[in-house]
């Protein structure tokens, strides 16, 4: 089963996507900036120290999201957007400082406030952006005499701002839109997953009850026959008739114990994969009155228990269907276990419609186990080539 260890961590990845991305439009906005700074004629040193320090601060939230507290890395984030909203007020004043620099980060605060929130969370987040604000209101002022912008400069900051907003915007919704449904169909991936192993489970469990009624009906029923067979060898007078019941009975014994072994194949389990496959095809053989090859390519990869039994139960019925039409003759099968199982059926009928015969209503059984391991089926006269998600990787 998929432990919940393991798929909290792939969520908590899955969400740390949305705030580097945010982090880094804010960086780049941060960037566009210090370069407009340092391209005027007369530079801004404090604010190109104070935003490229921003950016630090930026990077090492990403660091504490990801490995730490991703509650502590929002609050950071917005006291760091927050002080540098504040620096602009104060060093340029409320509507330079403010009015340009509010709105590129406004996508981001609506994300970081709907991020996981609870209603304390929010509560936190709220009061320290109010304080914050209020902070900015309180101490600073409408114009300042300390850093007087020119007009053009405030138009060119403007328009920067405003561009990077809008293309912000877009590329954060699009990019989350594109994140989620990803994250979505990954954790439905993992929900699937997860339900193909608890029905293996349960297909295991049902096989083994199986066997173990199995051994027990067929240990009695053995041991009757065994016990007359005894009855017939202990008469001082061999006639024929007690002969021929003998045999009659030793040939019952031997055909009750190949009709256990073949409803219930543990040999898969007992005897190692590779082996339980070489004896079972010498019982279809025996069986179908035709000469079965079963063949594990030496390159393919161990099949987990679990799945061993129910890749042995679509075998067996798809032996049994290609050896029931005309002039079938032989039938070769080659198995390799790699990301997928791969089956290729050779044989000599010249049919060619065994992926309808396969999955005919029927066919119930294997039909649901070519469905529910969504078997993809190739076929020519003469070999037929099926693929199974068997291994669910």
């Amino acid at each position: 089963m998929i432990s919940h260890e393991k798929l909290a961590n792939k969520i908590k990845t899955g969400r740390a996507v949305p705030y580097n991305l945010f982090c880094l439009v804010a960086i780049v906005i941060l960037l566009s900036n210090i370069f407009l700074y340092w391209a005027w004629s007369f530079m801004d040193y404090p604010t190109i120290w104070i935003f490229s320090a921003g950016i630090a601060v930026l990077l090492i939230g990403m660091v504490i999201f990801r490995y730490y507290s991703p509650f502590v890395a929002i609050l950071l984030v917005v006291i760091v957007l927050n002080c540098l909203i504040f620096w602009l007020c104060y060093h340029m004043g409320r509507p330079s400082g403010g009015m340009l620099y509010y709105f590129p980060f406004l996508v981001g605060f609506l994300y970081l406030f709907l991020f996981k929130s609870n209603l304390v969370k929010t509560i936190v987040q709220a009061v320290l952006m109010l304080v914050l604000f209020l902070f900015s209101l309180v101490y600073t002022h409408v114009q300042t005499h300390d850093f007087i912008l020119p007009e053009q400069f405030v138009d060119r900051i403007y328009v920067l701002n405003l561009s990077l907003s809008i293309g912000a915007t877009i590329v954060l919704l699009v990019s989350l839109y594109y994140h989620f449904m990803a994250m979505h169909r990954r954790v439905l991936l993992d929900q699937q997953r997860e339900h193909r192993e608890f029905l293996r489970d349960i297909d295991l469990q049902r096989e083994k009850e199986g066997y173990s009624l199995l051994l027990s009906i067929r240990d009695d029923i053995s041991q009757r026959l065994a016990t007359g067979r005894l009855y017939l060898q202990a008469q001082p007078e061999k006639q024929e008739m007690i002969l021929k019941a003998d045999e009659l009975v030793k040939t019952a014994m031997d055909g009750l114990n190949d009709i256990s072994v073949e409803l219930s194949p543990a040999m898969l389990i007992d005897l190692g994969f590779k082996e339980g496959l070489e004896t079972y095809a010498g019982l279809l053989s025996d069986k179908y009155h035709l000469p079965v090859d079963i063949e594990l390519e030496q390159s393919s990869a161990d099949i987990p228990e679990i799945d061993r039994l129910s890749l042995y139960r679509i075998l067996q019925q798809c032996i049994s269907i290609i050896a029931g039409t005309p002039g079938a003759g032989f039938l070769k099968v080659k198995l390799n276990c790699a990301n997928k199982v791969t089956l290729l059926f050779h044989h000599g009928s010249a049919l060619h419609d065994f992926s309808n015969r396969f999955r005919d209503a029927r066919n119930r059984d294997l039909a649901k186990r070519l469905d529910y391991y969504g078997s993809v089926i190739r076929e020519e006269t003469g070999r037929v080539q099926m693929i199974l998600d068997m291994l669910g990787s």
